[in-house]
């Protein structure tokens, strides 16, 4: 039995002088010494600055904890925005044992009021490309050597609270704005799966969303496939997508995609080829039931009873108008809305797309709907579109020059066979009138 205190006492006293070791290592750290070596890497690797206002201080704990205030990264000489990233307050929860051979070893990093500004140019340059690559065989190096960088910092979860996204595409003008209330990605090494959740709004649009991802080495080194499985809700209606990221040199594919968005599915593959002088979207979709209705993410679709109740006052001064948003132009077979075509400027693309049934806004039903159509340089060109509708049968051809978004030109030609004159007649209300006592219906 003294023999049994005896080695309880030496292990006791060995833990005492371990943790003592901890102790005074984890006082004598500098942090300070960390950060000029952290911001010339930063600059070599990427050619921006990092800079830290508020400086680096270490709070000592069970859970060691370093903090930095007023962070700022560097932005692209040719954007509009000074950095392409700034962080209020940053705090990243160490590795107590670590410490002992001054090494930090991130468990958890919490970012708090970041503001992140993502930019693509005119020319297509995109503020994130950093161009340091000189080499074909620098790639593969350069992943393995951010995935080995993310080995031995150990970063096991990221936490953001309060953020905001800004995406800008200069060549269509179209900005993309992103609330982050939370955003919560977590892996236990680079080896293992993530698991990611997101709560905010994009465009004042809500959405909630979780997902499962493949490793974040497999991403860094573009092994293929990376899987992505996102389940949650968009504007109050329920939506998944599930697909496998395929990475090449300048492409981007996405294989086995399905999409799930209230009642409306689809699925086909997609890939983005950003290796010429312009962006360029490769889309293939095949849908058995669409509806309108579920891709019109608009705040006010989102809205609650009880918020669409909450002014009744204000519904009930302008009954005319309520009544004529909730039917509007229904007389008109075209609406009389402004269109806007600055965004097919942004990017070329050749779709093909197929819905065995189209639900439309106003409730009428379009089935063997089908669209082959190509955007380039901002003119859209759609040779083929077929669709039946109204007992009948529809085919026609679109173009859409918009190489000039003042003065944009259109083109529409269509033909007609077998249409029911009464439900067309039906559709179109009083503006739609017959002349003869046999109207006859001819092609545009």
């Amino acid at each position: 039995m003294r023999t049994f205190w005896t080695i309880l006492a030496v292990a006791g006293s060995l833990v005492l002088l371990l943790l003592l070791g901890v102790a005074i290592a984890v006082w004598t750290v500098d942090v300070n010494q960390f950060v000029a070596p952290i911001q010339k890497k930063v600059k070599e690797a990427t050619g921006r600055d990092l800079t830290i206002g508020g400086g680096v201080h270490l709070s000592l704990g069970l859970e060691p904890k370093l903090v930095l205030d007023d962070v700022h990264f560097g932005n692209a000489p040719w954007a509009k925005d000074k950095d392409m990233a700034t962080v209020k307050h940053v705090e990243a929860v160490v590795a107590l044992l670590p410490l002992l051979q001054r090494r930090f070893e991130v468990r958890r990093l919490n970012l708090v009021d970041p503001a992140i500004a993502l930019e693509i140019g005119a020319g297509g340059k995109a503020n994130w490309d950093f161009g340091t690559v000189p080499s074909s065989s620098a790639p593969a190096a350069a992943s393995a050597g951010a995935v080995s960088a993310l080995a031995s910092v150990g970063i096991g979860s990221v936490e953001i609270a309060n953020g905001n996204l800004t995406y800008r595409d200069d060549a269509s003008g179209a900005v993309t704005r992103i609330a982050i209330d939370r955003f919560a990605a977590q892996a236990r090494d680079p080896n293992a799966p993530i698991s990611a959740e997101f709560r905010g709004k994009v465009d004042d649009v809500p959405i909630s969303l979780s997902g499962n991802f493949g490793s974040l080495e497999t991403l860094l080194q573009r092994r293929a496939p990376f899987p992505i499985a996102i389940d949650g809700q968009v504007a109050g209606r329920n939506a998944n997508v599930g697909t496998k990221l395929h990475q090449t040199e300048g492409t981007v594919q996405l294989q086995d995609l399905s999409m799930t968005v209230g009642t409306s599915k689809a699925t086909g593959e997609a890939s983005v080829s950003t290796g010429g002088p312009r962006r360029k979207l490769t889309l293939r979709l095949s849908s058995p039931s669409l509806a309108l209705a579920d891709l019109q993410f608009s705040p006010a679709a989102a809205a609650t009873p009880a918020n669409a109740a909450a002014t009744p006052a204000n519904a009930a001064a302008t009954p005319a108008k309520a009544a004529a948003s909730a039917q509007p132009h229904k007389a008109w077979l075209f609406s009389d809305d402004p269109m806007s075509f600055a965004g097919l400027a942004g990017v070329d693309v050749d779709g093909d797309i197929a819905i065995g049934d189209l639900k439309l806004a106003d409730g009428r039903r379009l089935a063997d709907v089908h669209a082959r159509f190509t955007l380039q340089g901002g003119r859209l060109d759609a040779p083929d579109l077929q669709a039946k509708m109204f007992g009948g049968a529809l085919q026609g051809a679109l173009t859409v020059d918009a190489t000039h978004p003042a003065e944009p030109g259109i083109a529409i030609v269509g033909q007609a066979t077998g249409l029911d004159l009464s439900a067309l007649l039906a559709a179109g209300g009083r503006r739609v009138r017959s002349r003869a006592a046999r109207p006859t219906l001819r092609s545009i």
